[in-house]
């Protein structure tokens, strides 16, 4: 009988003849999985940036709050330079106000909307914070500052709005230069330096304390009013978009 050729190649069987497709395909869907959950991760991070934002914003309205309650209601100047030429902000006035959260981590910027070595495109002086304080309240109706406990309106009045690095041509692009705004005045006037930076949207705290995120209305002045005017959702530059003493009339776009 003739022997068999003990050095042939062992049948093929059916488990060794799919086990490479089997792991292409593994690999594929893996792929195709991260590829398709990137978005899912993505959308997690925005929204707790969105949320920690927010909680920044009400450290820091709290923080005004407590600063104005030893002036007689006063907030303090958006900015101001002193003897000595240099400048300080709402943000540096207000330190002493301020309660860090447990992590560390600091509340004068926003995650989702860092700053970095940002400086004032006014005056130059070095400004980190993604947030800028509505400076109606400092010498714009009077040439006192405006005691808070004055307003009618406070739930639908801004008090610090989102700031951080102007953007280049649009208000819902990335940062891009290195200028940040402490002061706030107008999302139509100066569209590039108060941006949407949360899917489209910007997160703000009204003069009552409470943190928001809104679709701002307005990023022109076409029918706009740039000193009453609403931002978005419920909230106005002052007053809650009325003229002092007027509030039976429709509140100002």
């Amino acid at each position: 009988m003739e022997e068999q050729d003990s050095g042939s190649a062992a049948p093929e069987t059916p488990s060794s003849r799919w086990r490479i497709p089997i792991r292409i395909a593994v690999v594929a869907l893996l792929i195709i999985g991260a590829i398709l959950a990137y978005p899912l991760i993505q959308y997690g991070t925005g929204r707790s940036n969105e949320t920690r934002c927010q909680t920044n914003l009400r450290w820091l309205a709290t923080s005004v709050w407590l600063y104005a309650q030893d002036y007689d209601g006063a907030l303090p100047p958006p900015e101001e330079k002193l003897a000595d030429s240099t400048w300080r902000t709402w943000v540096d006035l207000t330190e002493s106000y301020r309660i860090e959260p447990s992590d560390q981590r600091s509340v004068v910027e926003c995650p989702g909307n860092l700053v970095g070595t940002a400086r004032n495109p006014r005056h130059g002086y070095p400004y980190r914070s993604s947030y800028a304080l509505n400076r109606r309240f400092h010498k714009h109706f009077s040439p006192q500052p405006f005691p808070i406990f004055n307003l009618e309106i406070p739930e639908r009045t801004a008090l610090i709005v989102e700031a951080g690095r102007f953007r280049a041509s649009s208000p819902l692009g990335p940062p891009a230069k290195a200028e940040a705004e402490s002061a706030y005045w107008d999302t139509g006037t100066t569209p590039l330096a108060y941006p949407s930076p949360h899917f489209g949207r910007m997160n703000l705290a009204a003069a009552d304390g409470h943190a928001k995120t809104v679709e701002v209305r307005y990023y022109t002045l076409v029918g706009h009013d740039p000193v009453y005017g609403r931002i978005g959702g419920h909230i106005y530059n002052w007053n809650g978009g009325h003229r002092n003493g007027k509030t039976e009339l429709a509140p100002m776009e």
